[in-house]
């Protein structure tokens, strides 16, 4: 708690803050593995791991999430499949798990990549709109003149003097 007081005020003041989330979700990891490795809960500290991989993919997007989850996928067959630390898990406990968090970290990466797709479309029809707008404002500034009578033609169709549109307008 203490150090996630202590790094709000980097993350207000800094124009990187990648870094700081990196940190954390380590220090989150090692805590993870730590609680889960000594049976904290009741031996039930492990389903906060669920969390994890939702976290890192929607943070760091699918390649760095995909590295996030398959090393937190290694620490979790280590602690519940192989019994590495201090509490041990009853295999179909582990096996469970495994299954189950394989599931969310495969659903985790499907549902960050559709986001980004989504995303990156809607990129795409934003720019296309500012174009459009673009193109509508150049064309709204030029004014139909006839070249033989130099009346101005208005929205509505009917040509008028020069003078009174300038005058109607401006």
């Amino acid at each position: 708690v203490a150090l996630a007081l202590l790094s709000l005020p980097l993350v207000r003041y800094l124009k990187n803050v990648e870094p700081v989330f990196r940190l954390g979700f380590a220090i989150s990891l090692a805590i993870l593995t730590y609680e889960t490795a000594s049976g904290a809960g009741t031996g039930m500290a492990f389903l906060w791991f669920y969390f994890f991989p939702i976290a890192t993919f929607f943070m760091f997007g699918k390649t760095e999430g995909l590295l996030w989850g398959f090393f937190s996928w290694v620490i979790v067959v280590g602690l519940l499949m192989f019994n590495i630390g201090t509490y041990s898990y009853p295999f179909l406990i582990g096996l469970r798990f495994l299954i189950t968090y394989t599931l969310v970290c495969i659903l985790s990466y499907g549902l960050e990549s559709s986001r980004s797709h989504y995303y990156n479309r809607l990129l795409f029809e934003k720019r296309a709109l500012e174009a459009a707008l673009q193109q509508v404002k150049t064309l709204h500034g030029l004014l139909p003149i006839c070249a033989s009578c130099k009346k101005i033609r208005d929205d509505t169709g009917y040509w008028h003097q020069v003078e009174s549109y300038l005058s109607q307008h401006m």
